[in-house]
């Protein structure tokens, strides 16, 4: 890949967005090249964390001139339209990541790198990694009829950004000291605790899924906040004919195909090995005649948003 191409990053204090920035550096890139921008239109941002203080560009059109991609992280309605219309303008590519695909972005191969889904514009869509997963591994499920699928989606901490991971820890330690419990992030008490997400979307989750796997399934799902700094947990079940002949095909086609390592003894692994796998981890079990488990986990920063940005950029820039 070309160390010398301008990368410019907006709303770069999210963590999917400096997992990229960590990535980029790590494999070689001139800070000089990289541009990081905040997540409004407008003047310098100026962002405080553990007593740090990071500056970024003011989000105007001349200071994306000169890029060769443009990466949108976390940032509001109108950030992401002028952004779009400005790089369009610079003949830049964007990459919209963490985007919801739209029909017909899913491609065609079901063992296909979903992670990267290319639109008509000439622009790029990295979708969400809970769906993602949840379609890529799903897609080794062989096309023998209608499936039926219900899940219940873990989100860690770090779906609310630094901020979140922040308060859980002092919720935790809190508890611990018998002190009161800060809750200006999550509204609840979090550590300890598993409580219905109240910032879940499920319409939004499942349209994703139905759209990535391109094929017809009857999915629902329901979001939980997990007291974990950064795993996402996914739990499926999934209504089949013959379980356990699916099952034998599934493992045989994710050990050849991944993007999974398949843990073969225990379905829920210890918490480090989770955090520190570069891959999603996925369990398969037959329950019954004609009932699937699926367990599938994976770290929200090291196989997250970021990333799959990296992993992109790899791809459109040999």
């Amino acid at each position: 890949m070309k160390k010398d191409m301008k990368i410019a990053i907006v709303g770069a204090g999210s963590l999917d967005a400096k997992e990229l920035y960590r990535r980029l550096v790590a494999s070689g890139f001139d800070r000089e090249n990289i541009l990081t921008f905040g997540s409004k239109v407008g003047p310098w941002e100026i962002s405080l964390e553990d007593e740090e203080a990071e500056v970024f560009l003011p989000l105007e059109r001349q200071y994306l001139a000169g890029a060769d991609f443009v990466f949108v992280f976390a940032c509001d309605g109108e950030a992401r339209r002028r952004v779009a219309e400005w790089t369009d303008a610079i003949g830049a590519t964007l990459v919209d990541s963490g985007g919801t695909p739209a029909a017909g972005d899913a491609p065609s191969d079901p063992f296909g790198d979903l992670s990267l889904l290319k639109r008509g514009d000439g622009s790029v869509v990295i979708p969400s990694p809970a769906p993602l997963y949840l379609a890529s591994f799903l897609g080794h499920i062989p096309e023998s009829g209608h499936l039926q699928v219900d899940c219940t989606v873990f989100e860690p901490a770090s779906t609310l950004g630094e901020a979140g991971v922040q308060e859980l820890f002092h919720q935790a330690a809190s508890l611990l000291n018998f002190q009161a419990v800060p809750t200006e992030t999550f509204g609840t008490q979090s550590a300890f605790s598993l409580t219905p997400s109240t910032r879940w979307d499920g319409e939004s989750f499942e349209r994703q899924v139905k759209s990535l796997l391109g094929r017809e399934l009857e999915i629902a799902s329901v979001g939980v906040t997990a007291p974990l700094f950064h795993v996402y947990t996914i739990s499926t079940f999934i209504g089949v004919e013959n379980a356990q002949e699916i099952e034998k095909e599934v493992r045989y086609s994710v050990g050849n195909h991944g993007p999974f390592r398949l843990l073969e003894d225990a379905a829920w692994p210890d918490y480090a090995k989770v955090a520190d796998s570069p891959i999603p981890l996925a369990a398969i079990r037959s329950l019954s005649g004609n009932k699937l488990w699926v367990w599938l986990q994976f770290n929200h920063v090291g196989c997250g948003t970021g990333a799959l940005a990296d992993k992109v950029l790899s791809r459109l820039r040999p």
